[in-house]
């Protein structure tokens, strides 16, 4: 018996060593961020996914700070950059995905409330295998030329 409670504490102490970031799986997500953006704007998290193992998908996220939330993606054609929502974002086994700026991004439509410097605010991924990581946004940076979240 005291085996088993020494066991037990041991693992809650491994747990609460573990690195930081939020953990959905074996995917970790790190340095959360978003533009400041005036309320009713859209605006844009921006995030890396580093699989500690199998690939997975991110598939979904939401966020209580905007009407609707989708997975974004600029590409640049004939010198003009466009935005597409994309039904999933991939995140290589063993490798990282960088949401950036300028390519993909976690789009807020229609903020419920001004972000601005020094917020944060809760977003809920959701990934291909069924794990889930909710991970705090902090707001940071200029506040973008447009209504689009500066991406």
């Amino acid at each position: 018996m005291k085996r088993a409670l020494l066991l037990f504490i041991s693992g809650l102490l491994l747990a609460a060593c573990a690195p930081t970031g939020a953990q959905g799986g074996s995917i970790r997500v790190e340095d959360a961020w978003s533009r400041p953006a005036a309320a009713g704007a859209n605006g844009a998290v921006y995030f890396t996914l580093r699989s500690g193992g199998a690939a997975d998908r991110l598939v979904a996220a939401s966020s209580d700070v905007a009407r609707a939330v989708e997975l974004h993606q600029t590409t640049i054609e004939g010198g003009v950059a466009r935005m597409a929502k994309v039904p999933s974002i991939d995140v290589p086994a063993g490798g990282s995905v960088e949401l950036k700026p300028g390519s993909y991004h976690v789009m807020l439509i229609g903020l419920n409330r001004e972000l601005r410097n020094g917020d944060k605010f809760s977003l809920s991924l959701s990934f291909q295998s069924g794990a889930t990581s909710t991970v705090q946004v902090e707001v940071r940076g200029n506040a973008p030329a447009s209504t689009h979240g500066g991406h």
